[in-house]
């Protein structure tokens, strides 16, 4: 009895130290990383986002706004405004094509992400920053410096450390497939002109464009 009367309090303490250094916010440990993002989606902190975001989640959101870019130069040679309002949600698809150029890697994050920025920040306090908390590890550890986590909202996040800390890399695959789409788009810009020409030159129904999609 009197040995474990003992050894109680220091095992009461090193629970106590676990929680600790769970509830902070240090993007040097996973658990911290995945609060810091919840503190930043829920405060719309557009900073602190982009920070809690790989830098491979940073160059894909560039190198879209650069294919954007280039599709908006293609779009040119169209021969009227309806066939380039067309062409563009054509190649952008109907949530892309609400960008307005010139634009920035912020502004396409959130038409990205808008309807979930939205909602995080109309959450409770503390509410979105506990969600992303650790319930289990799915796949990987802090030892691999990658991993996979299942939040206590039963969302799975990805995380990779990049030097001291542990940054948030669940956007690189989608963002890597808008990407790949861009490209096939940017490829069939041209022949989609020459296909409306040909079809205005034979009085053939145009394809219109889609009316309530609007430019932000």
């Amino acid at each position: 009895m009197y040995r474990f009367a003992k050894k109680l309090p220091l095992f009461l303490l090193s629970l106590l130290f676990i929680f600790a250094c769970q509830d902070t916010r240090d993007p040097q440990t996973p658990e911290g990383a995945l609060k810091l993002f919840g503190l930043a989606l829920e405060q719309g902190d557009q900073a602190l986002t982009k920070a809690s975001l790989s830098a491979k989640t940073s160059e894909l959101l560039n190198d879209i706004l650069k294919s954007i870019q280039k599709i908006d130069e293609g779009i040119k040679a169209y021969p009227s405004p309806k066939a380039k309002l067309w062409a563009r949600q054509e190649a952008l698809g109907p949530l892309l094509s609400q960008l307005k150029l010139p634009s920035n890697e912020t502004r396409l994050w959130e038409l990205l992400v808008g309807e979930k920025l939205k909602w995080a920040q109309s959450q409770d306090q503390g509410t979105v920053e506990q969600g992303v908390s650790i319930r289990r590890v799915l796949s990987g550890s802090p030892e691999e410096q990658e991993m996979t986590i299942l939040t206590r909202s039963d969302n799975p996040i990805s995380l990779r450390k990049e030097g001291l800390r542990w940054v948030i890399v669940s956007f690189e695959k989608p963002l890597q497939s808008i990407k790949d789409n861009l490209s096939q788009s940017l490829q069939i810009l041209e022949p989609n002109r020459k296909e409306w020409l040909r079809r205005q030159k034979l009085n053939l129904n145009l394809p219109q464009a889609d009316s309530s999609i609007k430019t932000k």
